[in-house]
Formats: structure tokens, sequence, C-alpha cells
């Protein structure tokens, strides 16, 4: 599988149980590409859909399918500046141009804002932590997924 594209088993599951969830909370995408932006807003039923985005040239390639595109400064390569996420978020994917580590920085305040955070490129040494979460292994880079509200890890039962 493309390395690229690992996340995507988790995204759609996320995706799905959270329209049924949350049908009123917007999804919000940390990044964005192809791979995901497409199938976001093919499974987004009528939730919102909002990306936040440190790169404005690859962000343009999507404004078709997001309601929203919001540019996030850089602070350092591979590291956004801090980021007023506000709350209320149904699903949170995070894909953003940050290094890894950065990336896991943001999912406690991520947690905060949103039922379901998923995390794509999760590393061994860089597992977030939340009330409930799984680590989806079938594929390398892993993807995280958490929630402190959700049960996300019944969702894999048999799965994983």
């Amino acid at each position: 599988m493309d390395p690229y594209s690992t996340h995507i088993p988790v995204t759609a599951l996320a995706l799905h149980r959270t329209a049924a969830l949350f049908p009123d909370l917007p999804i919000m995408e940390c990044g964005c590409g192809d791979y995901s932006s497409p199938m976001i807003k093919l499974l987004a039923d009528d939730r919102t859909y909002v990306i936040y985005s440190a790169d404005p040239s690859w962000a343009s390639k999507y404004t078709n399918l997001a309601d929203e595109i919001r540019n996030v400064p850089l602070a350092a390569p591979k590291q956004w500046q801090d980021v007023d996420f506000q709350e209320g978020w149904g699903l949170c994917l995070m894909d953003s141009e940050e290094s890894v580590v950065n990336r896991a920085g943001r999912i406690p305040d991520l947690l905060g804002r949103s039922k379901v955070v998923v995390m794509h490129d999760a590393r061994e040494d860089q597992i977030p932590d939340a009330l409930y979460a799984v680590v989806f292994t079938a594929y390398r880079p892993w993807t995280w997924i958490g929630s402190n509200e959700v049960n996300v890890e019944e969702w894999f039962n048999g799965v994983n």
C-alpha cells in the first residue's frame, strides 16, 4: 500500500461512525491530500468540512471540496504556529504538513475540541494518549485513532 494512503481504512471508518453519532458536527482536516480530501468530501454527508493547511498552493487544489480552508502560519519548517481550532468538531484528521512529533503534540488539544481524532503516521515512540485509542498496524506508517468520549476501541474488534 502506498505509504501516503495507509490512514484510509481508519479515516473511512471514522467518517462513517461519526456521521451516525454526530451528524451535526463538522469535520476538520489538518493538512490535505489526494487520498484523504476527496474521500472526506464523499463521506461527509451534510456535515461541514474545513481544511487547515500551511501550504496554500496545495490547499488550493481542494477549494471545490472543502466548505472552508483556513491558512495556518508556520513557526518553523514542519511546525505550525499555535492554532485556535475552536471547539465542537465531530472528527479531526491530523495529517498536516508538520513532523510526526509536532502532530502528536497537538493531539491532547484536539481531543478536547473533537469527539474523535485520527492521526496518520503514528510511530512507536509517538503514540498519543486518550481514554480510548487504537493504533492500526495493518499498514505502515501506522494510523492512530483516539477519543476521550467515544469507545473507538470497539470499532476494531477483530479487525486489527
